[in-house]
C-alpha cells in the first residue's frame, strides 16, 4: 500500500517534472517562457508542501491518536488522485491559463503533501523493519517514474499523453482505496483498533536468547580439570615455574 501511494505521488512528480513544459507548449500552444514559468509553479511547492503533508498527518495523530495519520494519508491521496483526473481533461477549449494554474498548483500541492504523510505512516508499518519499509516504499517512486515515462515513449500523441495522465489519476485514486486495509501493529487500521489481545500478540517482545549448554536439560558433557591433565605423561604443566638452564661462553 505504501509502494502505490508513493509510486503515484513522488513517481508522478518525477514524471511531471520532466515533462510538463513540453506538455504545455504542445497541448496548450504556449510559449516556451510561459510553460516554464507554469511548470515550476509544481515544483516549487515541492518547498512548503511537503514538509506540511507531514504536520498535517501530526495533527491528525495528536487528535484522533495514530490511526489519524492513515486518515490524512488517505484524504491526502484521494484528493491528488482526483485533482490529476480534472487535469487531464484541461485543453484549450474548456480552460484558460487561471483555471489551468489552478488545477495545477491544487495538484502539486496534495501530491508533495502525499510524500510527507507517507513517511509519516512508514515508521508504524512494520516498528521492527522501519528502514526495510522505508526503502520499499521509496523504491515506489522510482517505479512509478519508470512506468510513466515508459507510457510517453510509448504513445507520444496528444491524445494519449492526457489519457495516460488520466489513468495515473486513477491509478491514485485506486491506491488511496487501499489505506484502509493497512494494518499497523498494535494499533489498527482506519475503522478497526486492535484489541489488547492482538496487540498483546502483535508486539510480543523477542524472544529469549538461547540458554548455555550447560544450562540446557538432558546429559552434561564432561570436562577434565587443568590440575588432572598437568599429572598424566606428556601434558605441559601450566601456572608452574619452569627452570632453564643458562650456559656462559
Amino acid at each position: 500500500v505504501m509502494f502505490l501511494c508513493y509510486m503515484f505521488s513522488f513517481g508522478v512528480e518525477l514524471i511531471v517534472n520532466g515533462n510538463i513544459v513540453t506538455y504545455f507548449v504542445e497541448t496548450f500552444d504556449m510559449p516556451q517562457t510561459r510553460a516554464s514559468t507554469f511548470g515550476a509553479v509544481f515544483g516549487l511547492l515541492n518547498i512548503v508542501m511537503r514538509s506540511l503533508g507531514g504536520y498535517w498527518s501530526d495533527i491528525y495523530n495528536t487528535k484522533f491518536g495514530i490511526t489519524g495519520r492513515l486518515h490524512a494519508l488517505f484524504q491526502q491521496t484521494f484528493v491528488m488522485g482526483v485533482m490529476l483526473i480534472v487535469f487531464s481533461t484541461l485543453n484549450p477549449d474548456n480552460s484558460n491559463d487561471g483555471t489551468l494554474l489552478l488545477v495545477l498548483m491544487i495538484w502539486g500541492a496534495f501530491t508533495n503533501a502525499c510524500e510527507g504523510a507517507c513517511f509519516a505512516v512508514v515508521p508504524y508499518v512494520i516498528p521492527t523493519a522501519v528502514g526495510g519499509v522505508a526503502g520499499i516504499t521509496g523504491a515506489g517512486g522510482n517505479m512509478g517514474a519508470l512506468l510513466g515515462n515508459a507510457l510517453i515513449l510509448a504513445f507520444p500523441s496528444k491524445p494519449a499523453r492526457n489519457l495516460m495522465f488520466c489513468a495515473l489519476g486513477w491509478g491514485a485514486v485506486a491506491s488511496s482505496m487501499l489505506v484502509p486495509c493497512l494494518w499497523l501493529p498494535g494499533i489498527g487500521s482506519m475503522f478497526r483498533k486492535a484489541t489488547p489481545v492482538e496487540s498483546a500478540q502483535e508486539l510480543e517482545p523477542a524472544k529469549e536468547v538461547p540458554k548455555m549448554p550447560s544450562q540446557m536439560p538432558g546429559p552434561q558433557p564432561t570436562f577434565i580439570s587443568a590440575p588432572q591433565m598437568m599429572g598424566q605423561p606428556g601434558s605441559i604443566s601450566y601456572g608452574q615455574p619452569q627452570q632453564m638452564t643458562m650456559t656462559s661462553y
